[in-house]
């Protein structure tokens, strides 16, 4: 068991450039005044050894850890813990679970932001071509003629940018993330230097600190039944109804949840004594089936939470898969990496009439890789990332997900590594 106290200070002072905060430009930026904030934590942490040597128990596990958070800048306290439990059944199989809950606190920046004023692309729902959207009872209508504008008007934010102004929020309260993890280890006793994991997860996100949007700022403002609401008052509409700006800030509005499976497994061979070769060959492999990556915004207007999911789109494929297999002989080793990446569409729901070559073909890249150790200190190295020079110049949206999608081809690289 162990235990600790942990105090700290944490403070920002933003002083943006003397041209940018002159409002000579089209944007511009007010600082951030030295603000600062204590925050005093107590946490511990146990491992309690439950059975051990007993049939389906060769060793029981339960850990646990509890932290308090205390932060001068909120009115609230956050505790984060975490229960876990590590269950070898024999020498051969063990399940390990864990659940925890985690915290996290809005940033100095989130919170005591100076005013930004900017220009962004706008849609006044009170416009000619938007009035006759909104609620299905027609109340956008009857809300943009309280407000004095009437059928058949041209909104200034048509075909132009509209002024946006931006700040923090000081009521912002923590992001809530809690976990689940399950799974087994499966190292056999009669096969040397094999080892294979399974894990299911499931990560939800609550409570997510995100920006609003001036466009949902305008739209709720006349979607809403009537507009005697907070979203009004973030609007400036001259005497003819144009927006001269819109007021935008940080919130605690969204949810977010991952589940999946992970599948690891790794076997090293020594070559000697299996094939009688010199060396060791090593293969690891690492699998992820993702089973939800969905994200859920509340909409105000119908009063209820929107949830859409992005599970076999571009950055959330069902399937990822990394091999890597590597061979040693005394100072030389060898490395050869293959990943893989499920393809998908852009997005879920995009108008293939709209938009063609939307779906993006697997990936899939090969590394090389060899290292020398001149001396136990000094090591050289040199490899070939993408060997087969694959690219995805062939279709526009991959410039979005450049890590699994490769837009420069093969690259050649070389160092040296030295322990002082």
């Amino acid at each position: 068991m162990s235990a600790g106290i942990e105090v700290r200070y944490e403070s920002l002072d933003y002083r943006p450039s003397e041209l940018w905060s002159s409002g000579k430009l089209s944007s511009q930026m007010t600082g951030i005044d030295d603000v600062s904030r204590n925050i005093k934590e107590v946490y511990g942490e146990f491992l309690i050894p439950v059975l051990s040597d007993m049939a389906f128990a060769k060793s029981l596990e339960i850990e646990g850890a509890l932290r308090y958070a205390k932060y001068s800048t909120e009115s609230a306290s956050f505790t984060s813990s975490k229960l876990g439990v590590n269950w070898a059944i024999n020498d051969d199989f063990r399940f390990r679970s864990t659940y925890s809950r985690a915290v996290r606190a809005p940033q100095l920046g989130e919170m005591f932001a100076g005013t930004s004023i900017g220009f962004s692309d706008l849609t006044d729902p009170c416009d000619s071509d938007q009035i006759d959207g909104g609620p299905s009872d027609g109340r956008r209508k009857a809300n943009c003629q309280a407000l004095g504008i009437t059928d058949g008007w041209d909104s200034n934010l048509k075909g132009k940018r509209g002024k946006v102004v931006s700040s923090g929020n000081t009521e912002l309260g923590e992001e809530t993330a809690t976990t689940m993890t399950a799974g087994f280890v499966f190292q056999p006793s009669d096969v040397d230097n094999l080892r294979i994991s399974i894990d299911y997860y499931d990560i939800d996100l609550s409570d997510l600190i995100v920006s609003f949007g001036a466009s949902s700022v305008l739209s709720n403002c006349v979607d809403l039944e009537s507009i005697n609401n907070e979203y009004c008052g973030q609007i400036e509409r001259a005497s003819n109804g144009d927006v001269l700006s819109v007021r935008d800030t940080f919130l605690n509005a969204d949810n977010s949840r991952r589940r999946g499976v992970d599948v690891e497994a790794d076997y090293a061979i020594d070559m000697a004594k299996s094939f009688d070769l010199a060396g060791t060959f090593r293969i690891a492999m690492g699998v992820t089936r993702q089973l939800e990556k969905s994200y859920t915004e509340y909409d105000f207007v119908e009063g209820k939470p929107l949830k859409s999911e992005s599970l076999g789109t571009l950055g959330a494929p069902k399937w990822k898969a990394d091999v890597m297999a590597t061979y040693s002989v005394d100072d030389i080793s060898v490395r050869w990496t293959t990943k893989f990446t499920q393809g998908g569409p852009f997005y879920a729901d995009l108008n293939p009439d709209r938009y063609q070559n939307q779906n993006i073909r697997n990936s899939v890249v090969h590394n090389f890789w060899v290292g020398y150790d001149i001396t136990p200190e000094a090591n050289v190295y040199l490899g070939v990332n993408n060997v087969t020079d694959e690219t995805w110049l062939d279709n526009p949206f991959t410039n979005w997900d450049r890590l699994n999608y490769s837009l420069l081809g093969r690259a050649y690289y070389a160092g040296v590594n030295y322990k002082f």
